[in-house]
């Protein structure tokens, strides 16, 4: 195997994200860049420079029409849908991984081959307690999850590794198949066409993911790494809720990266 350079790292996952999203066009499927990948989008028109991952969300009917579609077919050869809907992952959102590549990372044993990540919009209710006691749910099961996949001893610095042991060590009694479930569950008792308030339940930061569905659905094209992808039109109002004041550099201690090594299964790569 031939080890990547972080630039190849970035290409690779890049070309997932394009691929992935000329599909959606071509099928009709919705898409948004988000998280990340849309703040990089924004603020530097390419990867946040201390980034290496993508970000993805479909509202539910798109992300199960996925599903539906790429049982039958595929994207190209290489890449791979993989998901607790497919059956091959143990993760409660998506993933497209490229299965020409092999990536060890240092929290966790789950990401051993380069992704990017596809998460569903469910619906939310209207009224917005409701919804914060939703998410505040789902926020606890999300990081129980987290911490169920983790690898014991690991963390951003070694302080971090020791405090957040005790709830390792709980989550890792309790379980990601119990996690995963509460999670799925969760996110599937709103309907997405039904809803006014959509938000990302499988993987949420918490009440500040709630938006209003008209107001996110629309899209414009934004660039990123040079190349146009769909965005929510709300994207402004987006950011300002999970980041704040988005387009300032966070300090050098906060700006994280996965921490991946990857390598090419074989010495030729072909886009």
């Amino acid at each position: 195997m031939k080890k990547m350079t972080n630039q190849e790292i970035r290409e690779s996952v890049f070309f997932m994200l394009l691929s992935f999203a000329e599909y959606c066009d071509k099928k009709g499927l919705r898409y948004y860049l988000c998280a990340g990948t849309l703040l990089g989008a924004v603020r530097h028109k390419d990867f946040i420079p201390w980034d290496d991952d993508i970000d993805i969300f479909m509202p539910r009917p798109d992300y199960m029409r996925l599903h539906a579609l790429l049982r039958e077919e595929c994207i190209k050869p290489y890449y791979k849908l993989k998901s607790g809907v497919m059956g091959n992952s143990v993760i409660p959102f998506a993933k497209i991984v490229d299965t020409r590549t092999v990536a060890i990372t240092k929290f966790n044993d789950l990401d051993n081959i380069l992704w990017i990540d596809i998460f569903p919009l469910d619906g939310v209710p209207s009224d917005e307690k409701k919804c914060g006691r939703l998410l505040r749910k789902a926020n606890i099961w999300r990081t129980l999850f987290a911490y169920s996949v983790a690898n014991l001893g690991t963390g951003i610095t070694k302080w971090r590794a020791i405090a957040k042991m005790p709830l390792v060590l709980v989550a890792h009694m309790i379980g990601y198949k119990k996690c995963a479930a509460n999670l799925a569950g969760l996110a599937n008792i709103y309907k997405f066409d039904e809803s006014v308030y959509i938000a990302d339940i499988v993987w949420t930061v918490g009440k500040k993911d709630r938006i209003k569905k008209s107001e996110y659905l629309p899209y414009v094209d934004l660039e990123f790494h040079g190349h146009m992808f769909h965005a929510p039109t709300c994207w402004d109002q987006y950011l300002k809720n999970i980041y704040g004041d988005y387009m300032k550099l966070p300090p050098k201690d906060k700006r994280y990266s996965h921490c991946i090594d990857a390598y090419w299964k074989g010495d030729l790569y072909e886009k």
